[in-house]
């Protein structure tokens, strides 16, 4: 598994992007996750997701709505892996409602490694509504 490469991994490839881009972007994940940059945001994402980080869980629920629909994907896939609970309400709203259908599909697969009896309840239940299509495109990334 590739948490095995620890969360200085992470940060070296956040330091190496921030050198690579000219700008000083901060080491710890918690501080890049908020950077106004976009670039630095995608780093501290993906730093997360290479180490083991106690508050991992609630940054990546913080970054679903991130308007970089790179750094939200990273984030949910993330979430997936970690098998985080507390999600599958906020990914299910984003694979109903996520803006590009890359993200609504890597929402749909995250709640698919968390939860994916309930994911599909809830799913079949918008079948009727207004998110037909979504609701049937998530469940097919269901699996």
């Amino acid at each position: 598994m590739r948490r095995g490469s620890g969360l200085h991994s992470g940060m070296l490839a956040l330091a190496l992007l921030a050198f690579q881009a000219g700008q000083a972007v901060p080491l710890d994940p918690a501080k890049g996750i908020v950077s106004k940059d976009p670039e630095a945001r995608l780093a501290a994402v993906r730093a997360l997701a290479e180490g083991v980080q106690p508050a991992a869980e609630k940054l990546l629920l913080g970054v679903l709505d991130d308007e970089d629909w790179e750094v939200a994907s990273i984030a949910a896939a993330e979430l997936g892996e970690l098998g985080a609970k507390k999600a599958v309400k906020p990914l299910l709203a984003l694979a109903l409602e996520g803006p590009v259908r890359g993200l609504r599909r890597a929402a749909a697969g995250a709640l698919a490694a968390i939860d994916p009896q309930a994911a599909h309840d809830k799913l079949v239940k918008e079948l009727d509504g207004d998110h037909a299509l979504r609701a049937g495109e998530a469940l097919v990334s269901l699996g």
